[in-house]
């Protein structure tokens, strides 16, 4: 597969919103964003505390990203359906 149809693939996925709104998108692009961070760090052998640094951010971001379900859902269920 080449770069040009893995890329154009990533992004329509990124951004077609599927059942849910608005709302989650730009969570979901930080997470995507700091996972392919991660990826790099353990795949070029850098330095343990970047990695370790980019796993914290990747795990913050996640929970984030949990606690913004579970607010909405109990608060605004109609901002993420």
């Amino acid at each position: 597969m080449a770069g040009g149809s893995i890329t154009k693939e990533l992004l329509r996925q990124i951004n077609n919103p599927g059942p849910w709104s608005k709302t989650m998108r730009p969570l979901r692009w930080l997470i995507r964003l700091l996972f392919v961070f991660f990826l790099v760090a353990l795949r070029l052998n850098t330095s343990s505390w970047i990695t370790v640094m980019h796993g914290f951010f990747l795990g913050l971001a996640i929970l984030s990203y949990l606690f913004t379900f579970f607010y909405l859902i109990f608060k605004n269920p109609k901002a993420i359906a």
